[in-house]
């Protein structure tokens, strides 16, 4: 009762061989290692070891009594008698006896091999009943409930109490998933709702959910998994995910005309358009052969990117496609941001070309707040690259976000706090730190006044301003070298084919430390120990060199022998 390795690995070659597990069970999940455990258990019982063959063995001329491998449990007599109610008969049994875990999944196997179904239902109920209970339990005893031909209602009742095993919405999942493999579709499409409310950015509950839907006929189950899709935005590699949820949108609304539900038309036709809706999109539009990337600061202090493209404040990075804004850009490239539901603020947007020559060195940048709502607001400017930057903000009011912005600033600051301390050594400061410094740095780093702003409607400001970076607070990332000194020699030596000849090259190197300058990052004073450092050599046929303030020098010379 348990082959190791993850969940659901019950041998099942005691089922029929048409058994949806049987036909299906390269579609069950695959489970990480460490993952969810319920009905898995590491096969550490075995068969117990049959005892060897007899044999004598003379020690000193004495003969010694027969050896045998001794089980390293004790195994569970079963012995129950004819016309005795197994139910009666295990729970007797378990109330008494608290026998080892790996001799109940010996007993167990045993009586699956015998094709004892009925014996092994009521092993596993007594011994959850009497709280000795294990993880494997519950899958083997729905197996033994199929092969006995029992209500399907009785399955479901036993792989639902692997529930109580869940820790998060993943396990849940895997749940769901092996209750559709049973063909118990109706609980396992509210198993794929009840995650889908837990984290709706999961994209598998609905996914499996239109798949269960379709195959139950549910319109309202295939209207809940579409509109879900559609009121999420997705990344590039989940693109086939929106198309899903599109295409089941547009065949539902379709099915209820032709049905001619008028009313339920209606209504699925409203909040399909309020899905579609978006609080914001941001389109960097540009032509020639060059790559630029398109960063975006939230409210929330969340920044959105190509390597953070999903953030806390709803906001996702969808990379070069437009099929999510039904934008056209033939002939050109485009970076799009997509926010559903945003915070109301000012959103900061840094675009940066990386590589090749963007045409006219301008981009385009499209901002569109409440996109596809009823005051949708269309603004574009084309803005010039400064030193292959362009930075533009632009506000955002009515978002659908209503949280208190300054919790989700709080959590977002004590994530990155958290970030910092599992990943780097790290300084920070807050109190301590100078004003005036933080200021001048800003100033060096945002390099005049380069950049655009977004006005109009859509609200916004320009000008200079030191784009994501930390407020009040600075990161150091110490990084520790060797760095030598003295002197050091290396020769190469080569020997002639005739063995006549041998020429060597030696390569003298002289270094040393210069002045070391120490800067305390608590109170933010300097101090500069020892002083500069020359050094200097030649050699026959080389050349020399020399070096000041943790310089080095050196030469080469070789010569034939």
């Amino acid at each position: 009762s348990g082959m190791g390795g993850g969940m659901f690995n019950v041998p099942r070659e005691l089922l029929p061989a048409n058994h949806p597990l049987n036909l299906q069970r390269d579609l069950l999940p695959k489970i990480p290692p460490g993952g969810f455990q319920a009905f898995a258990v590491k096969d550490d019982v075995g068969t117990p070891a049959k005892p060897a063959a007899p044999a004598n063995v003379e020690i000193a001329g004495k003969a010694e009594a027969p050896v045998s491998a001794a089980p390293k449990f004790a195994t569970i007599a079963i012995e129950s008698a004819p016309g005795v109610n197994p139910e009666q008969y295990w729970d007797k049994y378990f109330s008494a006896h608290t026998p080892e875990p790996a001799a109940v999944r010996e007993a167990v196997r045993r009586l699956m091999k015998d094709k004892k179904y009925d014996q092994v239902i009521a092993v596993i109920s007594s011994a959850l009943r009497n709280r000795q209970v294990q993880p494997w339990m519950y899958e083997a005893m729905s197996l033994a409930m199929q092969a006995a031909g029992r209500p399907k209602e009785e399955i479901e009742r036993a792989v639902m109490s692997a529930v109580d095993f869940c820790n998060n919405t993943a396990d849940l999942m895997y749940i769901g998933t092996y209750l559709m493999q049973l063909g118990l579709n109706e609980r396992a499409l509210d198993i794929f709702r009840q995650v889908a409310e837990q984290d709706p950015l999961r994209p598998e509950p609905y996914m499996l959910g239109l798949k269960v839907a379709r195959e139950l006929n549910d319109l309202d189950a295939l209207r809940w998994a579409s509109l879900g899709i559609l009121n999420q935005a997705w990344t590039k590699d989940k693109a086939q995910v929106w198309q899903a949820g599109l295409g089941v949108a547009k065949e539902t609304l379709e099915r209820l005309k032709a049905e001619k539900r008028v009313k339920e038309a209606e209504e699925f036709q409203a909040e399909f358009d309020e899905a579609m809706v978006r609080d914001c999109v941001v389109a960097v539009h540009w032509t020639g052969d060059a790559e630029v990337d398109l960063m975006v600061e939230e409210p929330s202090g969340t920044v959105c990117s190509l390597r953070n493209p999903r953030t806390t404040a709803g906001g996702v990075m969808v990379g070069d496609i437009l099929s999510q804004t039904s934008s056209d850009n033939s002939g050109g490239h485009s970076e799009v941001y997509v926010c559903p539901k945003g915070f109301d603020g000012a959103y900061r947007l840094l675009i940066q070309r990386i590589w090749g020559k963007v045409t006219s060195g301008k981009v385009t940048v499209e901002v569109t707040t409440h996109y596809c709502g009823k005051n949708s607001i269309t603004v574009s400017r084309k803005i010039s690259f400064e030193k292959d930057q362009a930075k533009v903000v632009f506000d955002l009011k009515d978002g659908h976000r209503k949280e208190s912005l300054r919790e989700q600033q709080i959590a977002n600051a004590a994530g990155g706090q958290l970030a910092i301390n599992q990943q780097i050594l790290a300084q920070q400061i807050t109190a301590a730190i100078d004003p005036s410094a933080l200021g001048s740095l800003a100033a060096d780093r945002s390099g005049g006044t380069s950049g655009g702003s977004i006005d109009g409607a859509a609200g916004g400001v320009g000008g200079r301003f030191l784009p994501f970076a930390a407020r009040g607070a600075v990161g150091y990332q110490p990084i520790i070298i060797t760095l030598p000194a003295g002197a050091q020699l290396s020769a190469t030596a080569v020997v002639s084919a005739d063995r006549r000849y041998v020429r060597v090259s030696a390569t003298p190197f002289f270094s040393g430390i210069g002045s070391v300058t120490t800067f305390n990052t608590s109170t933010g004073a300097t101090s500069t120990s020892g002083g500069g450092n020359t050094s200097s050599s030649s050699g026959g046929g080389g050349n020399s060199s020399s070096g000041m303030g943790g310089g080095s020098s050196g030469s080469s010379g070789s010569g034939v022998f």
